[in-house]
């Protein structure tokens, strides 16, 4: 699943969901 390959991505993500929010 696509999922699996942007499980590593996750982090950096909900730290920029967090910055933005």
């Amino acid at each position: 699943m696509v999922w699996l390959i942007c499980m590593p991505n996750v982090v950096p993500l909900i730290e920029l969901l967090e910055f933005f929010s």
